[in-house]
């Protein structure tokens, strides 16, 4: 599965990991044993979509979905450049926000010669929570996903959307269906959206699939998942997106506002998922949540969680970052906080 990327323009070049950081990556991820480059390369030869959902799955794992570094920083600003992800991904394990999650997958993808390219999304209403809109809304360009194309099929990547993440890769095509986290279920579908003023237009819409209560394990638990599955009224929008590529500079204009826009959640709430692996790293079972200064962690159905941590205190919620998700902050990160709106006082 050799790279074209020698033979595009040079407009079309795009960075790659050396076989060093690809292989100290890979190292990192498997609870029992540890990825070799040479090995994953294998791995890929032989079958392309198994090596894919393996690494979707244990990259998911590997990292936390955060808006840390907007408040614990110096400097309260994201980048996108691939070795400075690289040093803050997987050098000092602080996970990242949508773009830069998935700027690093796609980099990672592009390095071990996948033919993928990168696409923007408009995260919907009933995901971002947004106040006075209606629930069929979408907001603006500030997603990310990358589209692989393995033989003749297509699949969408995304290590970045935080509670309701797929774990494997989902089928570009209609009615497409991915695993997700605990208590979430991903499909595809085409339609048209309802902000457009055009009668024709259609965009893919990841939609979701919160799983109840109810369906949480016991007798006749999964064929009441597949009834409330079969109802449409029971998935809810995520995100939507079409199939052109973007360019680098497109996501350094959306990553500005999504980041640095006062109104953006990125900018006023401090945020941090962490998915769970298995003993065997063959599934995730659960889920660590951070949402300001309440830490809980979901096993089963989507509404169903412990709590873990009320922080009282910043320092109850640095300990907590730490603890459960594995962000280790420097003094002078943590004192970056004091005096932002999301200081815990």
């Amino acid at each position: 599965m050799a790279s074209a990327q020698s033979s595009l323009s040079p407009h079309a070049q795009r960075p790659t990991y050396t076989d060093e950081q690809l292989d100290n990556f890979l190292g990192k991820l498997h609870p029992q044993r540890r990825l070799t480059l040479n090995s994953f390369k294998q791995e890929i030869q032989h079958d392309q979509l198994k090596a894919l959902k393996t690494l979707h799955r244990l990259t998911i794992s590997f990292l936390s979905w955060t808006s840390v570094t907007l408040h614990y920083s110096t400097h309260h600003t994201l980048s996108l450049e691939t070795d400075v992800l690289y040093h803050k991904l997987v050098e000092r394990r602080h996970g990242g926000y949508c773009m830069e999650n998935n700027t690093f997958m796609y980099t990672v993808l592009r390095s071990l010669g996948y033919d993928c390219y990168i696409t923007g999304g408009r995260i919907s209403d009933a995901l971002s929570g947004s106040r006075g809109v209606a629930a069929e809304g979408f907001g603006g360009w500030s997603h990310q996903l990358t589209i692989v194309t393995i033989g003749p099929h297509k699949y969408v990547v995304d290590v970045g959307i935080g509670a309701q993440s797929a774990i494997e890769p989902l089928p570009l095509k209609e009615g497409g269906k991915a695993k997700g986290l605990p208590g979430v279920t991903q499909r595809l579908v085409r339609r048209r959206i309802s902000p457009f003023t055009t009668r024709d237009q259609t965009m893919w819409v990841i939609q979701m699939y919160l799983a109840q209560e109810q369906e949480d394990g016991g007798p006749g638990s999964e064929a009441k998942q597949q009834d409330r599955e079969g109802d449409d009224a029971n998935w809810l929008n995520m995100c939507c997106f079409d199939e052109h590529e973007w360019l680098p500079q497109d996501f350094e204009i959306a990553n500005y506002r999504t980041s640095q826009h006062p109104r953006s959640m990125f900018a006023y709430k401090v945020l941090a998922t962490k998915p769970v692996l298995s003993e065997d790293g063959e599934d995730v079972v659960a889920l660590n949540i951070l949402v300001n200064d309440e830490v809980s962690r979901r096993t089963g159905s989507y509404g169903k969680k412990e709590i873990l941590r009320k922080c009282k205190t910043e320092a109850e919620r640095v300990d907590a970052l730490a603890r459960w998700f594995e962000v280790k902050l420097t003094s002078e990160e943590i004192a970056g906080i004091r005096g932002r709106v999301s200081e815990i006082r």
